[in-house]
């Protein structure tokens, strides 16, 4: 999981300390302290188990932003001619610090499928979110040679192996909490947060609030994003905290800037549906087996529109069609032949980011062209990104304007995104703010995900561009807690409707639950409603 790293005053954590003293003093103290002494011997009880894509324009395919923090600020520009994955190197380098860091990463493949539907061998009724073909137990015998010479991820992995269910579809909060005590002794923000759920929840323990609020404080200070998502959402209602929009806005926008950066790198926006189970109980087999059929048209349908269609489902993984490279460049292929110009911006996509293909910024360079000489947006945007950030091509300010202009005059929403960064930035063209935040304005109407971003941050720039738009502290917030709600770990709410439509109601429960103390709405819904 990605980690941002953001230093702040430790006040804060201070007086929220001090507030929760008193309350906490007959519990059990945080167990992060390093000098305290707990045996190495981990628990051998087991709980009781508690009870848009139709049309060519509907994805915004990005070229990898290295860097998203303030636009105007820190908005960089790159001049290398080939993309690099940066992100994620300082993790890196911190795993190879780590004792039997081999061990922790072979088990981490182990794991990796370990999210799957597999049908139970004895009830073919009863499905788990579990991989029945994945070795578990090799995985918990290699992170716990990994945990006990002091990696603190392993011991994480462990305790999430615990909490998930993943052995055998229980969990085990006295395994789990043993493992996340743990981690979060090395100050593991992913372990505190685990724990700020577990004390503010009752899973295992009786609930403590106080104790789960000083351990979410210690994890989002550390970097964890589900935490800074929690005490944003903390902060912007007054839940547990004072009510204070400032330090909410400052949650929610690293977040939301990781979302971006996220996004942006994988180049589309990833794709988890939001579903009530409200309303889905109440659907009939026959709408849901329609969802199926639409699916298994455009799989076979052999116009253009289907081909690029099927291939996108392919490129992303989704409505239950495993993510296949190879099998994407098929269907893409098949409708650039057909002379269909998504098609052939998506081809130039996959070598652009080396999906499924060796990397190549000039055979990118060639598909993107021939896109962009029938008006496809998608690739004039990132023909323009090219040009901005010098990938494959020689660095032109002028050309990554041309192209983005005409992107935006073609209503794309990523033209006006990039448009306006070079507005706001004086990139080519003398800074106009006012034009900046209207384009931003038209992209995030669009549901842009980079322009709402944008101006939530422009909301918060103050006397800077008073004289066009008031500063709201309050619909920064909004704007951030939106673009943060689609980051990559939405797939939590999936994995918790695969666990509800398969009849594994209290692990749902669970899911969901994690993604309701994290401010989702639709999750608070969905655990109000398996309560």
């Amino acid at each position: 999981m990605m980690k941002a790293k953001h230093h702040k005053s430790i006040l804060p954590l201070i007086l929220i300390f001090i507030c929760c003293l008193a309350l906490c003093i007959a519990h059990t103290p945080p167990p992060h302290k390093k000098n305290e002494q707990t045996s190495n011997t981990p628990p051998k009880t087991h709980d009781e188990p508690l009870v848009e894509e139709d049309g060519e324009d509907d994805y915004k395919f990005h070229v990898e932003e290295e860097k998203t923090p303030r636009i105007g600020l820190s908005f960089t520009i790159e001049t290398n001619n080939e993309n690099t994955d940066s992100s994620g190197d300082s993790e890196d380098h911190d795993e190879k610090e780590k004792p039997m860091n081999d061990k922790y990463l072979s088990a981490q493949q182990i794991r990796k499928y370990t999210f799957s539907m597999h049908t139970l061998p004895d009830d073919e009724n009863s499905l788990d979110i579990y991989n029945h073909n994945a070795d578990v137990p090799r995985a918990i015998e290699l992170l716990t040679l990994a945990a006990l010479a002091g990696n603190d991820d392993a011991m994480f992995s462990l305790g999430e192996i615990y909490e998930w269910g993943e052995l055998d579809g229980f969990s085990n909060f006295t395994a789990a909490i043993f493992w996340y005590e743990k981690a979060a002794q090395f100050g593991n923000p992913d372990a505190q947060f685990a724990l700020g759920f577990i004390h503010s929840t009752g899973k295992g323990v009786p609930i403590n609030n106080p104790l789960g609020l000083l351990y979410l404080s210690f994890a989002a200070e550390g970097g964890s994003l589900e935490a800074q998502m929690t005490m944003g959402y903390k902060y912007m209602l007054g839940h547990g905290v004072p009510k204070d929009c400032t330090r909410s806005a400052a949650n929610y926008e690293i977040v939301a800037g990781t979302a971006v950066a996220e996004n942006q790198r994988i180049g589309y926006t990833q794709n988890v549906e939001m579903l009530r189970l409200s309303e889905e109980y109440e659907k009939s087999g026959d709408q849901i087996q329609s969802e199926e059929d639409v699916v298994s048209y455009y799989q076979y349908a052999g116009d253009s529109s289907a081909l690029v269609h099927v291939g996108n489902l392919h490129l992303q993984g989704a409505y239950g069609i495993e993510q296949d490279y190879a099998k994407a460049l098929e269907f893409f292929t098949k409708a650039a032949q057909q002379g269909s110009a998504a098609a052939m911006s998506n081809i130039g996509f996959m070598y652009q980011n080396g999906y499924g293909v060796a990397q190549d910024n000039t055979t990118a360079l060639k598909w993107y062209k021939q896109a962009a000489e029938k008006k496809n947006a998608h690739a004039m945007t990132n023909l323009g990104l090219m040009y901005l950030k010098g990938w494959g091509v020689t660095q032109s300010y002028a050309e990554a304007f041309r192209y983005f202009t005409s992107a935006s005059e073609l209503g794309f929403a990523d033209g006006h995104l990039y448009l306006g960064h070079m507005y706001f930035n004086a990139w080519h063209v003398k800074k106009d703010l006012a034009k900046a935040i209207n384009l931003y304005t038209a992209a995030g109407q669009q549901g842009n995900t980079g322009a709402l971003f944008a101006l939530g941050q422009v909301h918060l720039m103050g006397q800077e561009v008073a004289s066009i738009i008031a500063p709201n502290c309050q619909l920064a917030v909004t704007l951030f807690k939106k673009v943060a709600e689609k980051g990559t770990w939405t797939t939590l709410m999936q994995d918790g409707f695969d666990l509800f439509e398969h009849g594994d109601y209290e692990r749902a429960l669970l899911f969901y639950e994690r993604s309701a103390i994290m401010g989702y709405e639709v999750a608070q819904s969905n655990a109000a409603f398996l309560y």
